[in-house]
């Protein structure tokens, strides 16, 4: 990963630490880069190794990854929840060893929870999803439906409602997310909005051409029931060569191959690296993503990035950046006979797709640096008179 399309020179040292702790990496390193540029003093606590995190100097590392090994091999073998249980516990207890020297503590939801019940920091909890109770509704209703096994993991959701109450703030990626947290009696004044970007490096804009059919339609992502991908797949059952091609790139979740045996008319592509996905992604027309659940939806917004014109549900947060209509299409998540109708009215005039596709939006991380780097000052500013003599004290005993 490379930061020079948002390189900034260094804000004068702030001489406060945050610490980060994530399960992977998610978008974490953007994340200790935005606060590297500002001059705070960074710690990661990741399942990862240190390579995955390229060009971040200065970050102190502390990486855990017998427990992502672990992790792993759990869900090859059948012990999946026990070691997706004892990663978060592994995790949740290095961020706590780091808490003492810590001004703010910065966790990915579930990662957190050994460290928020014992620090006197600023808790900040990052939370990717909808709140996990409204995950758990929607994707619980859905397996059923389908006749699938659905596992809640339970243990997971108990972690993260105890951070949920534990934590300061809770950082989530759209407005979709932070309704899901108050209807779920989650204060509002505790919820903030940080939304991701894109590399586009990585993803480079389409030559301009024009569309006709068969309309190229992609899916890329996690091929399973998150992602609504059997509802596109029936949705598109009864399109004819001419008139729809349809590809699914990404892994395919387990258990899900019975559903994807159910049909014969769509390609499929194993996952590929974001330098080839991209490139991948300059044959396609169109970027469906059925989502049930996303509280952002990365996809989304690398697909627009490329030109591809998207459509989504309304339970995507990366959709609020779609005008109906204008740049893209929103439908109701969860409903096959919406994005049949779409894609009808698609196929009788593809010409449609092609000033669509010429909507310009920016998709650089700058935003997201910037929202990142004012909540942590506010978080700075939040903390107790108790905690700023303790912090003052230690700055005047290494001084």
């Amino acid at each position: 990963m490379r930061y020079n399309d948002t390189l900034m020179p260094p804000i004068a040292p702030q001489s406060s630490r945050v610490s980060i702790c994530v399960g992977g990496r998610f978008h974490s390193d953007q994340l200790a880069w935005a606060l590297l540029q500002a001059g705070y003093e960074v710690s990661l606590h990741t399942s990862l190794p240190k390579y995955r995190f390229m060009d971040l100097p200065n970050v102190c590392f502390r990486t855990h990854v017998f427990s992502e090994i672990l992790y792993r091999l759990g869900g090859r073998f059948g012990f999946g929840d026990q070691a997706d249980h004892w990663k978060m516990r592994a995790l949740g207890r290095s961020l706590r060893a780091d808490a003492e020297r810590s001004d703010v503590l910065l966790a990915w939801s579930s990662f957190g929870l050994e460290a928020f019940r014992k620090s006197a920091a600023r808790k900040v909890l990052v939370r990717d999803s909808s709140h996990i109770s409204f995950q758990t509704q929607w994707l619980g209703l859905e397996y059923d439906r389908l006749k699938l096994k659905f596992s809640p993991r339970k243990f997971c959701e108990q972690r993260e409602l105890e951070e949920y109450s534990l934590s300061d703030s809770i950082w989530v990626l759209s407005e979709f997310a932070k309704k899901s947290f108050v209807q779920k009696g989650v204060p509002a004044t505790k919820l903030f909005i940080v939304r991701l970007g894109v590399n586009t490096e990585y993803f480079p804009r389409k030559p301009t051409s024009e569309i006709k059919l068969p309309l190229k339609a992609v899916f890329f992502g996690t091929v399973g029931v998150r992602k609504g991908v059997h509802r596109l797949l029936e949705a598109t059952k009864e399109f004819s060569p001419e008139q729809l091609e349809l590809t699914l790139i990404g892994p395919v979740e387990q258990g899900f191959e019975t559903i994807l045996r159910r049909y014969d008319h769509f390609k499929y592509q194993a996952p590929l690296p974001h330098v080839q996905l991209g490139k991948e992604l300059q044959n396609y027309d169109l970027f469906v993503f059925p989502t049930l659940e996303d509280g952002f939806g990365q996809t989304l917004a690398q697909a627009m990035a490329v030109g591809l014109v998207p459509l989504t549900t309304d339970h995507c947060g990366a959709a609020e950046g779609i005008r109906n209509g204008e740049n893209g299409f929103v439908v109701a998540a969860g409903s096959t006979a919406a994005l049949v109708e779409r894609l009808y009215a698609l196929t009788e005039r593809p010409e449609l797709l092609e000033s669509m596709r010429q909507s310009s939006t920016d998709f650089s991380w700058k935003g997201y640096h910037d929202r990142v780097r004012e909540l942590i000052e506010r978080e700075l500013r939040s903390r107790t008179p108790l905690r700023r003599q303790i912090v003052a004290a230690s700055a005047l005993s290494h001084g």
